[in-house]
């Protein structure tokens, strides 16, 4: 958890300097800096985690004098880990007056608030953990951002690691939103660049966690088995990972 507080009070910090910088001289005041956090703490991700691990970075901020003698509040919106959701919970912290947000934490819903919202109210959003390489495309006037590497770099290293490891086939099974499909769609490209042979490709949908419980992946899996490839390239969620595997 002091890890991911780290990384958190890192973006808080930079999010916080970045609005000080930009509206010095239009800054209403008051005593603290309305900072929002766009989480999924009902759907299939590890929101309330993130929740936590931002509130200690507050908290460590706030008790080191905070940013330009300003104390820091954390304001928080439920994505439910779902694309279609995340636009109404960015809207719900900027109509709280939020100078800059924190997450959300997928690919789809970060891709979804930003283009909906963030980025036409010029608010600043920052993710720890979306990684498609769509968000590197994105027209955001330089108001979106990641501190987690794009899945074009980390296909390209598994792929790469993969041939050099001696597995010259592979299947692939990816979660259907656009983190499984970026990161499948690297992974593909490298391998069959360095010479590998894909075998099979198979996708299944963006569930919750208690969907993953009841969903079968069994016809998924034995297709691509029924290839026999040396390896199965799995992208996926925890959840869903851990009952596949």
């Amino acid at each position: 958890m002091k890890k991911i507080a780290k990384t958190y009070l890192m973006i808080v910090i930079f999010l916080s300097m970045y609005h000080c910088e930009k509206d010095s001289k239009t800054e209403k005041k008051g005593d603290t800096i309305k900072i929002g956090l766009l989480a999924s703490f009902s759907g299939g991700f590890v929101g309330n985690d993130t929740r936590r691990a931002a509130e200690l970075a507050i908290s460590e901020i706030n008790t080191a004098g905070g940013i330009f003698e300003k104390n820091l509040e954390l304001i928080s919106a439920d994505t439910k880990s779902d694309p279609d959701v995340s636009p109404s919970a960015a809207q719900e912290l900027i109509d709280k007056k939020v100078v800059a947000i924190v997450g959300p934490q997928e690919s789809g819903t970060t891709i979804s608030a930003a283009n909906t919202v963030t980025i036409k109210n010029k608010v600043p959003i920052i993710s720890p953990s979306a990684t498609s390489p769509e968000i590197t495309t994105l027209d955001d006037n330089q108001l979106v951002f990641r501190t987690a590497p794009s899945d074009s770099f980390q296909g390209e290293i598994a792929a790469q690691t993969a041939m050099i490891k001696g597995f010259h086939s592979a299947g692939i099974l990816y979660i259907d939103n656009a983190y499984g499909k970026g990161l499948a769609d690297s992974f593909q490209k490298e391998f069959e660049r360095k010479g590998g042979t894909i075998t099979a490709i198979e996708s299944y949908p963006d569930m919750t966690d208690e969907e993953v419980t009841k969903y079968q992946f069994d016809n998924g899996i034995e297709k691509i088995f029924k290839e026999k490839p040396k390896l199965l390239y799995l992208v996926s969620y925890p959840a869903d990972g851990a009952k596949i595997t």
